[in-house]
């Protein structure tokens, strides 16, 4: 089975934790429920993330193939949509 890799870039001090998800669908319904948080630092500055996409991880033959990194959301568009800016 292969997962995408991601991670949460912010603009003041780099990517965070690196995490796995099916596809880039699911990485942005979880990324937009951790921007709906008001407790949260990415619902109250959400011009200084993006969600980024990494590569890849086949977790049967345990590689991974990287990716220039891409922007697949970015928190002030998703905080938007909700009408929070």
């Amino acid at each position: 089975m292969t997962v995408n890799l991601y991670s949460v870039r912010d603009v003041h001090s780099g990517f965070g934790q690196v995490f796995t998800s099916q596809n880039d669908a699911v990485a942005i319904r979880e990324f937009r429920l951790a921007i709906s948080r008001k407790d949260n630092v990415m619902y109250s500055s959400p011009n200084d993330f993006d969600l980024m996409r990494l590569g890849s991880f086949d977790a049967d033959l345990g590689t991974i193939e990287p990716c220039a990194p891409t922007i697949i959301a970015n928190a002030y568009s998703i905080a938007k949509e909700f009408g929070d800016v």
